[in-house]
């Protein structure tokens, strides 16, 4: 069973956080956080292409804002704009850091595919030319990301935490043998690991790859166990090691045919003796 916030909850706690930041502060978070995760799934930026498809509001101001740190890293961007009401900020940082704007069909094809179409409040269905724009790169994978802005901070290793989401954004990646779509969310929970329970942020990772057998699926957290020609069998051992070293909690849910989805707890304050 997936947990998940309402949109009323995910405003209440951006609001919070607003009242007490200066302006911007929370978009900047997010469009660093998706810049990262870009990067990291192409393994660089510098180089790389990255299509935008950019709708209105915060969510496109983010994907534009994002663009704008990767075309600064010498990643080529473009942005197809599927609604006249793109966040006109977003639209500026995008230009002055050598992203451009092109038309529908126009652009080249990219190594990663940025969804940056409708947000929290999205109604479900798509508009046309926004299903026309997804249907002219088959293959390509694409990183739809809505996180909330308001997620405490976690308290950790900030290189293991970064080594252990690029190792499962590479595994979902391998996994669907480049083509498909990864998801990517995170909201905060409670941590029911006591009496009390404790704040925590889960991140969920999801894959519409092959998934896999359950005898496989028990033993992909075990060190060298691998199921690829070249693989070394430790990428999913050091997440598990990671998770642990953090207090966390690691589960993983697939089934051949129906993908794979991976959901990292982590308490926003660990014991002295973890990391």
């Amino acid at each position: 069973m997936r947990s998940a916030h309402t949109v009323d909850q995910v405003r209440a706690a951006e609001r919070d956080l607003m009242a007490r930041l200066p302006e911007g502060t929370l978009m900047a978070r997010a469009a660093a956080g998706l810049a990262a995760v870009v990067v990291d799934l192409m393994g660089g930026a510098y180089g790389r292409r990255v299509l935008l498809l950019v709708g209105a509001g915060d969510n496109g101001g983010d994907a534009l804002y994002a663009g704008a740190l990767l075309a600064r890293r010498g990643c080529g961007v473009e942005a197809v704009l599927l609604s006249s009401a793109a966040h006109p900020g977003g639209l500026a940082a995008l230009s002055s850091a050598g992203g451009r704007v092109v038309a529908a069909g126009e652009a080249a094809r990219p190594d990663v595919l940025v969804d940056g179409i409708v947000g929290i409040g999205g109604r479900p269905g798509l508009r046309p030319a926004a299903l026309a724009e997804l249907g002219r790169h088959p293959g390509v994978p694409i990183v739809a990301v809505d996180v909330p802005s308001g997620l405490p901070k976690i308290q950790g290793d900030h290189y293991q935490l970064t080594q252990l989401f690029t190792n499962l954004l590479i595994n979902a990646y391998e996994a669907m043998d480049g083509k498909g779509h990864v998801g990517f969310s995170a909201s905060a929970v409670r941590q029911e690991d006591g009496a009390d329970g404790r704040d925590a942020v889960r991140v969920e990772l999801t894959d519409d790859g092959p998934g896999m057998p359950q005898e496989v699926a028990d033993r992909v957290f075990d060190p060298f166990f691998t199921t690829k020609p070249q693989g070394s069998g430790l990428g999913l051992a050091i997440v598990r090691k990671i998770v642990d070293a953090h207090d966390g909690q690691i589960d993983l849910r697939t089934a051949p045919g129906g993908g794979t989805l991976i959901r990292v707890t982590l308490p926003v304050s660990v014991s002295r003796d973890a990391v």
